[in-house]
């Protein structure tokens, strides 16, 4: 631990209950890491009536080892919160761009959507079976790619804050059984899917947003 005379530096230096200004002090590395850089350099003033021996010197590196713990504290604290800060931003960005891609998306689906009902009424005088069939399955899959953009909408509102959910009293069981219902089944030539749910009553319902749940 270094020791270095101050000279006349200190001289106009007044402290409580010393007889005189210090003439020496000890130079103590500041450390953030057992093995790390010097991050600063404490300075500490030696009483000028009492020798600088072991037990001072322990109690001077106690001193910068507690100064050491608060600036990594300090350091440790401002690194999470920029890096909350910077999770925030990603959030943020996160959820613009569901609000932006939600709102490209829906633009041309209306304009499908628009002919194909104007269409429809017409088409199954004027169409085959078979082409009157796949008229309604686009009309079908467009209405349900419209649901999933407008469920990505509120998603991204969920998001900002900007949704308040409605809890009432639910039957999950019978919630989550009327949800798997509504999945579209499709039998392709020879390929079949199988669509099983096995979802056990529950004991007293819970309150949930059904619409949020839905989606």
């Amino acid at each position: 631990m270094p020791v270095m005379e101050l000279g006349e530096r200190a001289s106009e230096l007044s402290i409580p209950g010393w007889p005189s200004p210090p003439r020496q002090a000890s130079v103590l590395p500041i450390r953030l890491g057992e093995h790390s850089e010097a991050a600063a350099f404490m300075v500490l003033g030696i009483h000028p009536g009492r020798a600088f021996d072991d037990t001072y010197r322990e109690f001077a590196r106690r001193i910068a080892e507690q100064i050491a713990i608060g600036l990594a504290s300090a350091r440790a604290h401002e690194q999470e919160r920029r890096r909350t800060e910077a999770l925030a931003e990603i959030d943020r960005a996160k959820t613009a761009f569901f609000s932006n891609v939600s709102h490209e998306f829906r633009t041309p689906l209306a304009l499908m959507l628009g002919p194909l009902e104007e269409v429809l009424p017409e088409a199954r005088e004027r169409l085959s079976p078979e082409g009157h069939q796949q008229l309604i399955t686009v009309r079908r899959n467009a209405l349900r790619l419209l649901k999933l953009v407008n469920t990505l909408l509120d998603f991204s509102r969920i998001e900002a804050g900007r949704v308040q959910a409605a809890y009432e009293p639910t039957d999950l069981s019978w919630a989550h059984r009327g949800n798997c219902e509504r999945v579209p089944f499709q039998r392709w030539k020879m390929r079949v899917c199988v669509f099983s749910v096995e979802c056990p009553p529950i004991g007293e319902p819970v309150y949930v947003d059904r619409e949020m749940w839905r989606r």
